[in-house]
């Protein structure tokens, strides 16, 4: 049970506490960027539970997110197909969201 906030002398954060309710909270969004920079890691941290991903997700990622310009360069000189090319892209960024 939580009392102030404190289980077990460890103070929770609001995602913790809302854990300890058997809520699990996961965020709608990914980036190279956010990943690179610590954000997700940090939000982890924090009691973050999960991250979800989609082809809408990933496509606003890489639309707002310079990180992704070298690896879409080098893909298309190789002539890779789009269909190549996203998957190489998700698979980088899902498995570095994994390892956080």
């Amino acid at each position: 049970m939580i009392i102030n906030n404190i289980v077990g002398g460890i103070v929770l954060s609001k995602l913790d506490q809302l854990a300890e309710y058997g809520q699990s909270v996961w965020l709608d969004y990914i980036s190279r960027s956010f990943i690179n920079e610590g954000k997700l890691s940090a939000l982890i941290d924090k009691g973050l539970r999960g991250v979800t991903s989609n082809p809408s997700i990933f496509e606003k990622a890489m639309k707002g997110d310079r990180e992704y310009n070298g690896d879409l360069e080098k893909l298309i000189k190789q002539k890779k197909s789009v269909d190549a090319i996203y998957e190489e892209i998700v698979l980088q960024d899902i498995l570095a969201a994994a390892e956080q």
